[in-house]
């Protein structure tokens, strides 16, 4: 094969002899992406070593697709997967979005590590001539081919295109549902920032543009997590592929919640994990995640919500945005949800007052208590303050009226039980009848006795 290629500055350059089949191999599959991560030493690679560090080995992403390949479980050190609950649905679903999320995600960032480090390493002289293509084959691994050749999600960049459709959260249409994703274009925006830095010899910045751009290839995996916990519990489509897609996002993200809050990653991990789909809810899953968002270095108008299905500008019920106002709550599964066009701040309401004494400061995020692996996840609780006339007002007038209570009850009772013989010419204790029987006093006896033991 012989041929011409025309740069963009106008350079043309012409080749021969280039065999399509085999010149363009490159030795790059799908499992050598978690076999780069198998290969990584975790010191330097400080994203591997939070995985590494969760699941007990650095070869976490081969083992948990081999094991869904062999339909058995894996032996991890954390977030195992019983692969054997799933049929070939489960499994071949989870192998199929995994290889993207686990094995390709950080294949893409130790890439660019790679990068970097062999930046830090060369003299002046002989940097950017080895490091940039190593950064050029990360990215150009994160936008895959796409098109025909690659599907409907190709590679990552795909997927967050896939996801910003359902959160709102690409750059045009209504809602925000078209385009290119938000986060592609901060993916982008860092990728060619840290070219640049290469090229500059600005290693440290590279590596800052990196560990930037780590963290917009996070947000359509948070998405993905959310919005199929969204359909499992919500839209109770329960269906295994449906649970294996789920299960691939959770365990791509699970070590860095867990890196974040034990607890709340042991909340998410036990909603979804294989096997627990059908249980998942997807307001626990919501809340545990949400509260670990500044410590991933995300933010909630990162991941937005989940739209409407017939009207993109809004949200499904329960699907909002955090940090929006969701009023009334109005809207219903698969139609009409709340118009929300700006998510605005909710507001932080004051702590009740009364005169001549400060008010009880709301506990900040800070003093919240964390989560146990065994608890719901944390919020904030509103403080009762007691009325200024006694320090425990509510506890007196429970220890007091309740007993006062019973007592005029009784009181009542026996009063219009005397007036009623008055009425009828009798004396309460005159002894006398009027026609009554002893057996009908008897009985009016035992019911003020009935009466006085149930309210005391």
């Amino acid at each position: 094969t012989t041929g011409e290629i025309t740069l963009p500055n106008g350079t043309t350059l012409s080749y021969t002899g280039y065999d399509l089949d085999n010149d363009t191999a490159n030795g790059l599959s799908m499992q050598s992406m978690s076999r780069t991560i198998s290969g990584a030493a975790t010191q330097g690679y400080p994203r591997i070593g939070t995985f590494a560090a969760y699941y007990g080995t650095n070869k976490y992403a081969d083992q948990f697709i081999q094991a869904a390949f062999d339909n058995v479980d894996t032996a991890m050190d954390n977030g195992n997967a019983e692969f054997s609950k799933f049929t070939q649905f489960g499994t071949n679903k989870f192998i199929e979005v995994a290889t993207l999320t686990m094995s390709s995600w950080m294949h893409i960032i130790i890439r660019m590590q790679d990068a970097v480090e062999l930046c830090k390493s060369l003299p002046d002289a002989q940097k950017k001539v080895s490091e940039v293509p190593i950064w050029d084959n990360a990215v150009a691994t994160y936008h895959g081919m796409g098109g025909a050749a690659g599907g409907t999600m190709g590679q990552l960049y795909h997927l967050a295109n896939q996801y910003c459709a359902k959160f709102g959260t690409c750059q045009d249409g209504p809602g925000g549902t078209q385009g290119m994703a938000k986060a592609n274009e901060k993916a982008y925006t860092h990728f060619n920032a840290g070219k640049q830095d290469l090229l500059d010899g600005k290693c440290d910045l590279a590596e800052v543009a990196l560990d930037q751009a780590a963290v917009a290839m996070l947000i359509p995996l948070v998405q993905g997590l959310l919005y199929h916990a969204y359909e499992l519990d919500l839209f109770k489509e329960q269906r295994e592929v449906v649970q294996g897609e789920a299960a691939a996002f959770l365990h791509s993200v699970l070590p860095l919640v867990h890196s974040c809050s034990q607890g709340n990653a042991v909340m998410i991990y036990n909603q979804i994990k294989v096997g627990n789909g059908k249980m998942a809810s997807f307001e626990a899953i919501k809340s545990s995640i949400e509260g670990q968002y500044e410590c991933l270095g995300i933010t909630c108008e990162d991941i937005g919500g989940v739209r409407d299905l017939s009207d993109p500008t809004t949200y499904q019920q329960s699907g909002f945005p955090c940090g929006a106002f969701n009023p009334g709550d109005t809207g219903g599964v698969g139609g009409g949800g709340d118009v929300i066009p700006d998510p605005a701040p909710i507001p932080v309401p004051s702590a009740p007052t009364s005169p001549g004494r400060q008010p009880t400061p709301w506990p900040t995020q800070d003093e919240v208590p964390t989560s146990t692996p065994t608890d719901p996840p944390s919020s904030v609780y509103q403080l009762i303050e007691y009325d200024d006339a006694t320090e425990d007002g509510v506890t007196y007038a429970l220890a007091i009226g309740l007993p006062l209570l019973s007592v005029l009850a009784v009181a009542f009772v026996v009063f219009r039980t005397y007036m009623k013989k008055k009425d009828s010419g009798k004396e309460f204790d005159s002894g006398e009848t009027d026609g009554a029987s002893p057996d009908d006093e008897t009985q009016d006896d035992l019911k003020v006795e009935n009466l006085q033991g149930e309210m005391l």
